[in-house]
């Protein structure tokens, strides 16, 4: 006779307290989707809008010498920032800033300690 028994797993028929849609992945269940639906797509519009920002940038600022290298560099940096606003949208950039995390969890903690003491500093004040 064993000592250690295998439970079945919990699921929607077997535990009465938890709701359907909480197993299916979403932590609000199925209200949550229209708000991520309206995130999603207001990134993917702050996307478009930085792409255009890069493009004031590119005609407004010079075009040639030191300066004219550095507008190019601001403006390339933008575009990409935009680009990856539209292609990774919300989700994408939760999963980018979990993988950070992963990989770099002193730098993480340290920067969470300093955010988390400026806040405190900032709502004292």
């Amino acid at each position: 006779m064993p000592l250690i028994r295998s439970t079945p797993p919990i699921t929607p028929k077997t535990s009465p307290t938890i709701p359907k849609q909480a197993h299916k992945g979403s932590l609000a269940g199925s209200g949550s989707a229209p708000a991520g639906k309206k995130a999603e797509e207001w990134t993917a519009s702050a996307g478009s809008k930085v792409e255009s920002l890069a493009d004031t940038i590119r005609d407004k600022g010079p075009g040639q010498g030191m300066l004219g290298k550095a507008n190019e560099a601001v403006a390339s940096t933008v575009e990409r920032t935009g680009e990856y606003l539209q292609d990774k949208n919300l989700h994408g950039m939760m999963n980018d800033m979990t993988d950070l995390i992963k990989r770099n969890p002193l730098p993480a903690l340290f920067v969470g300690l300093g955010v988390g003491y400026l806040l405190g500093r900032a709502m004292r004040s």
